[in-house]
């Protein structure tokens, strides 16, 4: 996991060229000008623009990616309270919900002991296996916009 500032994404780089990429997209991309849905940089990057509602209520959860890089970035309704495990014990019975297809795994999991808060200028990086879940700090808002950059890389 990687928590910094976006002014100094360029001191990350990594034997992967897609997540190199996916962190100059980071620090030059105007990520205010993109609608909703999904932006394909390549085969490997793309950014998401969705609205986002907390998952499972009441649970504690977190979300694991197999091949993929999840880069997160503040978008300016709400700071974002993210717990993390770098490395989660799960069992097939904490599975919450699994899709393939978008390369994620919902788990229970204990009660959270690492946070992190995403703010403006800030981004949240989280390797495949690293488990995470936003969860929005303004209990007034129900729904936020997320702003992800998904890097797969092998």
């Amino acid at each position: 996991m990687i928590f910094d500032k976006i002014k100094n994404a360029n001191k990350y780089r990594t034997k992967y060229p897609e997540l190199n990429k996916a962190l100059e997209i980071l620090e030059n991309y105007n990520f205010d000008s993109l609608k909703l849905g999904i932006t394909n940089i390549n085969e490997s990057i793309k950014i998401v623009k969705r609205n986002y509602i907390e998952k499972f209520q009441n649970i504690d959860f977190g979300e694991i990616h197999k091949d993929h890089v999840d880069i997160h970035i503040y978008a300016g309704q709400s700071n974002e309270l993210f717990h993390f495990e770098e490395d989660p014990i799960w069992k097939k019975e904490d599975i919450l919900e699994e899709s393939v297809e978008n390369d994620v795994i919902f788990v229970k999991t204990k009660k959270p002991e690492n946070y992190i808060v995403l703010d403006e200028g800030k981004f949240a990086l989280f390797f495949p296996g690293e488990l995470h879940c936003p969860l929005i700090m303004d209990k007034n808002l129900k729904e936020i916009t997320k702003v992800i950059i998904k890097v797969k890389i092998s």
